[in-house]
This record gives structure tokens, sequence and C-alpha cells, in this order.
């Protein structure tokens, strides 16, 4: 995990901070600014994962020409309006938006905003979904659909933020965090990924045990859906229908129990003058904050991890 913080001071340096930070090609125009306009920001940053804080005491307007990833924002202050295509947003104090496409083009304004902004790459969205790269992600609307989806981002938002600050993460951690946010990103915001597929072919039996095996085999590593599909010999689209139709969860669902019981084994094993931290233990099969892992834990083995340890 990475941190950078970064105030940038003056028209110039606040037009040339955005268009460096978000790698966008556009026209911005500082108006009805203070006597000296300001952008501070703080990125946190694992994996393929990105995070933002900012805070901009100033209006502008923009024209960008080209963003290249899912922006998908959680207003905490001040007003903000954006037109991409035919599809237009506007966002204020508690409101969740995304400005365009990933690869679009978008125009508007803001004034005296402040934001959280998750940062996710088109290849790590068509992943989670399970779809090639020659499938090209499409909002149908730049705002969630409806308070539920704009709920369930803003808790994914947050949850990554407290993650990020929290300290390093292992790698299965980072992993872990930016599937869970772009699952959430692909939920809370219709989109071309997550239409259903009604021609998605039957997986037989065979390819279904090779699934499951290579997830048992790697669940100590970071494990990607595509990666799954190829074990199994099928398509990722397939494999998740085929894994939900006869265990009830997706892929990525299945991993994240086979971590579970790993974890549970572990605590099951520990002795107590050995000095096992829970915490650790989470953290090394993927679960990046202690009290999400002991929900999950409580859950399945109807007690919490430390009663496990302990035993």
């Amino acid at each position: 995990m990475n941190k950078t913080s970064m105030v940038f001071t003056g028209a110039d340096a606040v037009v040339a901070g955005l268009e460096s930070m978000y790698s966008i090609d556009a026209t911005l125009t500082l108006e009805a600014v203070a006597a000296e306009p300001q952008m501070r920001l703080s990125r946190y940053t694992a994996g393929s994962l990105r995070v933002d804080r900012m805070e901009m005491p100033c209006r502008f307007s923009f024209n960008v020409h080209h963003f290249p990833d899912l922006a998908a924002m959680t207003m905490t202050g001040g007003r903000a309006a954006v037109t991409s295509g035919t599809r237009h947003a506007e966002a204020a104090a508690g409101s969740v938006w995304a400005p365009c496409d990933p690869d679009g083009s978008y125009t508007g304004w803001v004034d005296a905003m402040a934001c959280e902004t998750v940062t996710l790459p088109p290849d790590l969205l068509r992943d989670v979904a399970g779809l090639p790269e020659s499938h090209a992600l499409r909002l149908h609307r730049l705002t969630p659909d409806g308070d539920r989806a704009s709920a369930l981002w803003t808790a994914a938002s947050h949850y990554a933020h407290r993650a990020l600050t929290s300290g390093p993460l292992y790698a299965l951690e980072a992993d872990t965090l930016a599937q869970t946010l772009a699952v959430a990103a692909l939920s809370a915001f219709p989109n071309t990924l997550t239409t259903p597929d009604p021609h998605t072919s039957a997986v037989q039996p065979a390819a279904l045990r090779r699934a499951v095996a290579f997830i048992d085999d790697n669940a100590h590593r970071p494990v990607t859906l595509a990666q799954i599909a190829t074990a199994a010999g099928t398509t990722p689209r397939a494999v998740q229908y085929a894994m939900r139709r006869h265990y009830g969860m997706t892929p990525l669902a299945y991993l994240r129990r086979v971590r579970l019981a790993r974890a549970h084994t572990e605590l099951l094993a520990a002795e107590p003058h050995q000095g096992v931290l829970v915490q650790d233990v989470a953290a090394r099969w993927g679960f990046a904050k202690p009290g999400h892992f002991s929900a999950a834990y409580r859950q399945v083995y109807g007690q919490t991890p430390s009663t496990t340890r302990n035993s």
C-alpha cells in the first residue's frame, strides 16, 4: 500500500495537478475562484486499486476528452454536474456518481467539491464480470440504480478507504479488496458487463470439478475469475453460471469461503503459547478488516475466531 499527499496551489497548478493525477486529456477552466485556488489530495494505492480523497475550494468547468478508467465518486461536500453523451448527472453532498465510461469523455463543472473517488481499471472490471478484453464497459446511467445501490457503493468505498489507511496489506488482501470494489461498482452502476447472457453454455461436471480444484489448490495466491475459467477449460461467464447453479455462489465467493476455511484450520492448530493473532491470520488469507472477518467466521462456524484459537 502506498500513500501520496499533495497540495496544488494556484490556478495553473490546480489544472496541471488534475491532468497529471488522473492521466486525462482535458481542458479545464477555473472560475469564481478564491484568492488562491487550491486542491488537496490524498491518494492510497494497492495493486490495481486507487482511492483518493480530494478537496477543491474553488469552481471550475471542464471538458475531458479522454478518461481511461472507471471513477466512482462519493461527494462529501460541494456540488457538481456532468454530461457524457446523452447522460447527465448532478451531485451534491451524499451523492454518488461516475463521470463517464472508461475511455470516455465528458463535460461539466464542480463548485467547492469534496469527494472520495475509487478508480478501477476496465481490465479488472471485465475480469470480475468474466468477460474478454473485447467486451466494452458502458454505463447505462451515471448514477447508481436507486438508493440501495448508492448505499452499497458508499459502504464499499468507505470500507476500501479504511482498509487502505489501516496499514500495509498482504498481497491477498489487496487482491481481494480490489475485486470486492469491482463487484460493488458493477452492482451499483447499471452497465453492459452485467447484462445477463442467455446463450451461456452449460458446464460439464468435469469442468466444474477442475474449477473447484484450481480454487482449492491456489487459495493462498491472488486468483482471478479468468484463471479459474482457464483451469476449467471454459469461459468465465459459463463457470460463473455453473458455480451459482451448483454451489449457490460465484467462483470468487467460493474462493473466499475456502480462504475462510483455511484460516479456521490455522486457528484450530494454534497453541496458546505461540501468540497467534487473529488479525494476522485474517490478513494472510485476504481479509482486510478483522471485524468483517469475525462476522463472516461467526456466521459459518458459530463462534468467534478468538474462541477457536483459544480452545
